[in-house]
């Protein structure tokens, strides 16, 4: 009995408590800020969400990227944190949604930097895919609020950063 019991002594000080295993940033600030490092082509949002990577070979067929937004100056004048963050979260998607494309398309095949037609293909690729801003976090000098923001934004394309690859080319 002494010796099962001290076996499963050292068995529960070997393992690893769940916040320990597979995490990205292992300093977690509160909010999940730690997300705010991932960039480029990932695995699965509810992973990077949580701060987690998956066990195994994964799909990385989300292109991610960190962008600023502002608040719209209603949302600032009427005062609500909601209305600041909602609008701050759109803003960021729609101000960076070209360049989101864009940097997807050049990552996956880097021979189209500076081409001309650059923006109107990466959009013509992309546009249709899902595309939405996995979280967010106040900036500036008030930090509380979301006059201004950063968010962690994505686009899913099937296949990731290969099968981009394929239809970019010429």
């Amino acid at each position: 009995m002494r010796l099962l019991s001290i076996l499963i002594l050292l068995f529960t000080l070997s393992c690893k408590s769940g916040q320990e295993r597979n995490v990205i940033d292992p300093v977690n600030v509160p909010n999940k800020l730690s997300v705010f490092s991932y960039v480029g082509w990932g695995v699965n949002p509810s992973f990077v969400e949580k701060g987690e990577l998956p066990l195994g070979p994964a799909e990385k067929d989300w292109f991610y990227m960190v962008v600023p937004g502002k608040a719209i100056p209603r949302s600032i004048e009427l005062n609500s944190p909601t209305y600041m963050q909602s609008s701050c979260k759109l803003s960021a998607m729609k101000e960076n949604q070209k360049k989101l494309y864009q940097d997807a398309v050049l990552s996956a095949n880097a021979k189209w930097k500076g081409a001309p037609d650059l923006e109107k293909k990466s959009f013509d690729l992309l546009s249709k895919e899902k595309t939405e801003a996995l979280v967010c976090k106040p900036t500036g000098d008030m930090g509380a609020n979301y006059k201004s923001c950063e968010c962690l934004i994505y686009v899913m394309f099937k296949g990731g950063k290969e099968e981009l690859a394929k239809k970019v080319i010429n």
